[in-house]
């Protein structure tokens, strides 16, 4: 009795097995297999027929999600999900037979209500949004590509020009305006674009603050060279002195000079207390070499009246007393004792005071 129940059995597995082997072999993606049982006996296409239902709704789902999310993108995040969302549309659309298009079973429709048709048109227009999206999206992940990489370049720009010295701060900034022509060349449709706008923004602001502050540093630095320049020239015509009247003038033109490069740096420079210090030293040089030009001045007027005075005493010696001519000479010598040492005729008026006061031994 058991070993009649379990061949029982068994010949129900088999059969059951054959059953489902039949429906399985029928539902074979086969027109000229499908289209014979589609017209009288649809239910035994019901497995294909569902799970093509299944790949239709999801394909239409996942293409007007896909659509939403790739061009209505506000974030990196929505474009990635969109993105996702059209894979999975082109998936389901690859598991969509196309000759099934032409063999739609009417009358599965018509027994189960399915309320929806797919047409060729339809098959046809989705696949080409899908493909208009794949190109989008390829355009998207290189625009996106593009931005991340000359954002972190603007920043690391932004970063390494705080840290910098000043030889290397202009290509810097040369490097900065190269990146921020990079993102505004990104297509402004895209969101990659939409995002470089917003950042360029913000780094142009920066860009603008640095490059002025720059700008007026690298102008105030000028100034500053300019007249350490003078300066130095001055200095260097100054050494080993006594000069000439016209010499001290040169001197004293280029310690002006200096000066007229400090005034030009304003207070709210950074080189202005700076400033202040060496146009303070630089006006008390000036002051003193005034000064020795003022002295040489008056030293070349008493010995060159000397000169003159003694000249015109050798003259009139012989027509007038010996007394007066005594008492011109002490005047000549009185003279030419208030001619300032360190100057180019220091020398000449102590040759003088000498030959004047020779004479008066001799006349006394």
């Amino acid at each position: 009795m058991m070993l009649l129940t379990l061949d029982r059995f068994g010949k129900l597995v088999l059969g059951v097995g054959a059953i489902a082997g039949s429906i399985w072999f029928l539902n074979l993606p086969y027109p000229m297999i499908r289209w014979p049982i589609a017209k009288v006996a649809p239910i035994i296409l019901l497995p294909s027929f569902m799970q093509m239902d299944h790949h239709y709704r999801q394909a239409i789902i996942q293409t007007e999600q896909a659509d939403q999310l790739i061009n209505q993108a506000t974030t990196v995040e929505d474009f990635e999900l969109g993105s996702e969302k059209a894979a999975q549309a082109q998936e389901h659309l690859d598991n969509l037979p196309v000759w099934f298009l032409g063999y739609y079973p009417k009358r599965y429709c018509g027994l189960f209500g399915c309320g929806w048709k797919f047409t060729l048109d339809e098959f046809e227009d989705a696949r080409a949004l899908i493909g208009r999206m794949d190109a989008q999206i390829f355009q998207e992940q290189n625009a996106l590509t593009v931005l991340e990489t000359t954002s972190n370049q603007v920043v690391e720009a932004r970063n390494s020009f705080e840290t910098s010295d000043p030889a290397t701060q202009e290509d810097i900034l040369k490097d900065w305006q190269q990146s921020m022509d990079q993102l505004s060349e990104i297509p402004s449709e895209t969101l990659a674009g939409r995002l470089a706008n917003t950042r360029l923004t913000a780094y142009k602001r920066d860009y603008e603050a640095i490059s002025g502050q720059t700008a007026v540093l690298s102008k105030s630095n000028a100034l500053l060279a300019a007249a350490q320049q003078f300066a130095d020239a001055a200095s260097s015509e100054g050494k080993n002195p006594p000069h000439s009247t016209e010499k001290w003038d040169r001197i004293a033109t280029l310690w002006e000079a200096a000066l007229a490069e400090l005034k030009n740096i304003q207070s709210d420079e950074p080189d202005y207390v700076k400033a202040q210090a060496l146009k303070a030293q630089y006006t008390i040089n000036l002051g003193e070499v005034r000064e020795l030009q003022n002295y040489q001045q008056k030293a070349v007027k008493l010995v060159q009246s000397a000169e003159k005075d003694i000249n015109k005493l050798i003259e009139l010696s012989a027509q007038q007393s010996p007394e007066r001519t005594i008492a011109a000479v002490n005047q000549v010598i009185s003279d030419l004792e208030k001619v300032p040492s360190g100057t180019t005729v220091s020398e000449d008026a102590q040759v003088l005071i000498q030959q004047a006061q020779a004479y008066l031994s001799k006349a006394n």
